[in-house]
């Protein structure tokens, strides 16, 4: 069950382990904390596409580049 806030953006969803969800003032997501203190973190290009994704666990760091652009 999804949680949202005033302007209606998710801010967690218990089922599917996401304890906080953080937005850009851009109404882009910045991070994601899940439940099992995965952190995911995002970076967008000047135009609004999100061109990386991290992936941080207690013992490591995953960097998703290239993410698919929309045109």
């Amino acid at each position: 069950m999804g949680i949202y806030d005033a302007i209606g953006q998710l801010t967690s969803d218990v089922d599917e382990s996401i304890g906080k969800i953080e937005w850009r003032v851009d109404g882009k997501v910045d991070r994601i904390l899940k439940t099992d203190d995965t952190a995911i973190d995002f970076d967008y290009d000047g135009l609004g596409n999100r061109i990386n994704e991290y992936v941080e666990t207690e013992d490591k760091t995953l960097i998703i580049s290239g993410m698919p652009r929309v045109m």
